[in-house]
């Protein structure tokens, strides 16, 4: 690989903020063909990144480059060099607007891109994965033929890969339930995955109407959900949507009471209808005698209970079958519910 660079090492500040090799997928766009249709030569560079903006020359430093032009990229890019230009000789420096001062050559390979050879086999594709500016020079002869970029990757919040929750381990009864859940897109941590993978679940913590409704319609309709617009509230478009196909009415559960914790009965009557839609028997002969307090159960809310129990989503904190229906769920709870209403086979049925 290193046969076919022939760099131009200049190094002008130490970056600071590491980003994690995998890095989330980049869409390809390439920002810069027009660089070359006023030269007969091929020579070229790609930038690949989810947000492009070309912008004004912004580096005085670099004023006196030929063809020199600035990119914008929202996070992490990679930089397609052509193979025509890196034969020719081209030269990469990482370089900062805020400071002039110049690394030795040692400490290069501590902030240099990782690269490797382009996909397609043509050139040498360089991934910013940090936060600074890049310049990439490329000479043909005595001519730039606009072979300079410079590209800025602005300051952005790393996305690492989760690996566990460190408040949910493997011992935990419902660590099977919770990760399953997460894996499917259904649930998320409470908090983001730290550099070693490690994020919070809260399982502890109630649930909240809102959430519950984003569970069940995450998994109901998910190419629906993606579809939904953005409302004021995080949880607007899983409450329409939810309203909307019947999984709930605004008449059953108001939007003044979406952050607060989801009752156990009203989370049957939810669990009910997303195993009504997903085309199961919900008609079932319960007798009363195996939910102990059933008469606490709201009238509204009693038959769904009794279905919920029945099979064998919800069960009753004894063996007498006590439901407290008025009790609210943990976040560990509910995602045992979602996991039960997703795998038959892991339902608790009553003897």
């Amino acid at each position: 690989m290193k046969k076919f660079l022939s760099f131009i090492l200049v190094l002008t500040l130490v970056l600071t903020m590491a980003v994690p090799v995998s890095a989330k997928t980049l869409t390809v766009e390439d920002t810069i063909s027009d660089f070359y249709q006023a030269k007969p030569m091929k020579y070229f560079y790609q930038i690949e990144a989810d947000e492009v903006q070309k912008v004004e020359d912004t580096l005085v430093e670099f004023q006196s480059y030929w063809y020199t032009d600035t990119y914008e990229v929202s996070g992490p890019a990679v930089v397609r060099a052509n193979q025509e230009i890196i034969n020719a000789g081209m030269g990469m420096t990482l370089i900062h607007t805020d400071s002039v001062q110049a690394l030795n050559s040692y400490q290069f390979s501590d902030y240099f891109p990782r690269y490797e050879t382009a996909k397609d086999g043509i050139g040498i594709d360089f991934y910013l994965e940090r936060p600074g500016v890049y310049f990439f020079s490329g000479y043909v002869g005595a001519y730039p033929a606009k072979t300079n970029i410079v590209v800025v990757v602005k300051d952005f919040e790393p996305e690492y890969e989760l690996k566990a929750f460190s408040d949910v381990p493997s011992s935990k009864w419902s660590h099977k339930a919770i990760m399953e859940m997460v894996e499917m897109g259904m649930f998320e941590g409470t908090t983001k995955p730290d550099v070693n993978g490690m994020a919070l679940f809260t399982p502890s913590e109630p649930m909240t109407t809102a959430q519950f409704l984003a569970v069940v319609t995450r998994y109901l309709y998910p190419e629906k959900v993606e579809a939904m617009p953005e409302g004021d509230n995080w949880y607007d478009k899983y409450y329409d949507l939810a309203t909307m196909e019947g999984v709930v009415k605004s008449s059953e559960i108001w939007e003044d009471e979406l952050n607060k914790p989801l009752s156990r009965e009203k989370m049957a009557m939810i669990a009910v209808r997303v195993m009504q839609k997903k085309g199961e028997d919900i008609y079932v002969e319960v007798d009363d005698s195996q939910i102990a307090d059933i008469a606490n159960v709201g009238a509204y809310y009693k038959g769904f209970a009794k279905t919920a129990f029945a099979k064998g989503i919800l069960t009753g904190y004894d063996d007498k079958g006590t439901f407290h229906s008025e009790w609210n769920l943990s976040r560990e709870e509910a995602a045992m519910v979602a996991y039960r209403l997703v795998n038959p086979d892991a339902r608790i049925m009553p003897k």
